[in-house]
C-alpha cells in the first residue's frame, strides 16, 4: 500500500518586524495542490512568495519567489520487477537579499552527492532532478533491494547575482546509479549507495564520487498547517 497525501493548501502570513534601523512588515502567501491517479501517477504543484516591506520607503527586502513541481508515474510491472519514474523541478529566486544570504546547489537542494571544489553560491537557483527506480524481488536479511538511476541539472547565478534568472550561466550536471536497501522494521529503514559522475565543479578526482544516504531523495508534503513564519531562503 502507498500512503500518498493529496489535496489543496493555501496560506497567508503577515508579520510586523521592528529592527533598530527601520520597522518592516512581512507578507507571504503559499498555494499548493496535489492529486494521485492510479493510471496517471502523482502530481504536486506549489508556489510561494514572501518578503519584507520597509515602512519608511515601502521598498521590498529579503524577498523570495519559489515554485515546485513533483511528478512520478504509476507503478509499472514487468514480471517480478516493478519500476517508476520521478521528475522534480524546483525554483528559488531571491529578491533584494542581503549580502550574507545565499543559495547553494550541493546535496538535496541541487545535485545529489555534489560537493563543489570551493564556494559556489548565488541568490537564484533552478534545479531539475530525474530518477528511475526499479524494485527487484531480491531480499537480504529483510532488506528489499532496488536499483536507482538519476540525472540532475542545476542553474545558479554564481557569477552574476544581480540577475534574477540563473539561466544565463552554464548549468552544473550529475548522473549516476545506485542500490537502495529498505526494511520497514528497522530503525534505519533505508540505506542507499550511489556512484555519481559530475563533469565539472566536484572536489574529487575525475568527477566521480561514491556516497551514501539513509533516506529517499523525494518526499511528500503532508498538507498540514504549521507555525506561521517567513519563507525559508535555503
Amino acid at each position: 500500500p502507498e500512503d500518498i497525501p493529496p489535496g489543496p493548501l493555501g496560506s497567508f502570513a503577515g508579520v510586523y518586524d521592528s529592527p533598530p534601523a527601520d520597522n518592516r512588515r512581512y507578507y507571504g502567501v503559499r498555494l499548493s495542490s496535489a492529486s494521485y491517479r492510479p493510471q496517471r501517477g502523482y502530481l504536486y504543484l506549489s508556489g510561494e512568495f514572501g518578503g519584507f516591506v520597509r515602512s519608511r520607503s515601502n521598498d521590498w527586502q529579503q524577498g523570495l519567489l519559489s515554485g515546485e513541481i513533483l511528478y512520478f508515474t504509476r507503478l509499472y510491472h514487468t514480471g517480478n520487477f516493478q519500476w517508476r519514474h520521478f521528475l522534480w523541478q524546483r525554483s528559488a529566486l531571491g529578491l533584494h537579499r542581503f549580502a550574507n544570504e545565499y543559495l547553494t546547489i550541493d546535496g538535496e537542494r541541487g545535485l545529489r552527492g555534489f560537493r563543489p571544489t570551493g564556494p559556489l553560491t548565488g541568490t537564484s537557483r533552478v534545479t531539475l532532478n530525474y530518477e528511475a527506480t526499479m524494485y527487484t524481488p531480491v531480499s537480504f536479511l529483510g532488506f528489499r533491494m532496488a536499483v536507482v538511476g538519476f540525472a540532475d541539472v542545476a542553474w545558479l547565478n554564481a557569477t552574476k547575482p544581480d540577475r534574477l534568472l540563473p539561466f544565463f550561466e552554464k548549468p552544473y550536471t550529475g548522473i549516476g546509479m545506485g542500490l537502495r536497501f529498505r526494511n520497514e522494521y528497522t530503525a534505519i529503514r533505508t540505506i542507499q549507495l550511489t556512484l555519481g559522475f559530475y563533469p565539472r565543479g566536484l572536489d574529487a578526482p575525475n568527477g566521480i564520487r561514491l556516497f551514501e544516504n539513509s533516506r529517499p531523495y523525494y518526499d511528500f508534503s503532508d498538507f498540514s498547517f504549521g507555525q506561521p513564519g517567513v519563507t525559508r531562503f535555503q
